[in-house]
């Protein structure tokens, strides 16, 4: 028995779909382990392209262009532990605020819902969105210092230098480097929540709530969840190349 293309991708997110509601928190955090790591793939990709240039060598072209496998698995992982709290605290938005009776008469929007979702949205974009923007920063420089002695010996217990041995996800640490301290983490972290931190938050503002405007008074609900998707895509591949900005990569672990 042969099943047509369409027929098959129907199946398959009508199954999504049940496990979004069955296991919420798992599929949740499974997709958006996906997203951010699409996200951040498409980012190093821009980034390959745009520092190429014409006068470097073939060895630097091709060592700056080598995928950072690392960093990938940072923003992929970040995705997934956040996912959890994400689920409860969407679930509290669409309780306080109710979108599911909205709809579209004779082209017009109704002021109701306008409002409604202005609210949503403010809410959203106000609390919730800088916290995981800010968190996002914070993981990143964490991970980086996850090479540091301090972070090593803090978490012994759980430090497994052979995980994923000799595949491109593993995780390598330099026992050279000088012990870094919790104070420096701090400070790296404030300063780069001071350097960027509007910034990005004034592109969510755009991105979302424009995205989220058109996603839930335009689209229809079987739509949603892709559109909502396809922007974090985009939207988790800005985040990656502000993580990752030149000037953060080496981080002075002796500057506390």
């Amino acid at each position: 028995k042969s099943y047509s293309y369409p027929s098959v991708v129907c199946t398959m997110w009508v199954r999504y779909l049940e496990a979004l509601k069955k296991y919420p928190v798992a599929t949740n955090a499974a997709t958006a382990f996906s997203i951010n790591l699409l996200g951040d793939v498409l980012a190093q990709n821009m980034e390959h392209r745009s520092s190429s240039s014409p006068l470097m060598n073939h060895n630097d072209e091709q060592k700056q262009q080598e995928h950072n496998w690392n960093r990938t698995w940072s923003v992929a992982s970040f995705g997934m532990l956040t996912a959890g709290p994400a689920v409860f605290w969407f679930r509290w938005l669409d309780r306080t605020f109710p979108l599911a009776a909205y709809h579209q008469t004779n082209s017009k929007f109704s002021l109701g819902a306008l409002s409604t979702l202005a609210q949503k949205l403010t809410v959203h974009l106000g609390l919730f969105a800088p916290a995981m923007n800010a968190s996002f920063y914070g993981w990143i420089i964490f991970q980086k210092r996850c090479d540091c002695k301090l972070l090593q010996e803090s978490f012994s217990f759980l430090w497994t230098p052979r995980l994923f041995s000799g595949s491109p996800l593993a995780l390598s640490y330099d026992s050279s480097m000088p012990a870094t301290t919790t104070v420096s983490f701090w400070n790296e972290w404030y300063e780069k929540l001071e350097r960027d931190l509007l910034e990005t938050q004034i592109n969510s503002l755009k991105v979302w709530g424009t995205a989220q405007t058109f996603n839930f008074m335009v689209l229809p609900h079987h739509l949603r969840v892709v559109f909502s998707n396809v922007v974090m895509v985009a939207w988790t591949a800005y985040l990656s190349v502000m993580g990752h900005r030149p000037g953060d990569e080496n981080p002075d672990a002796t500057n506390v």
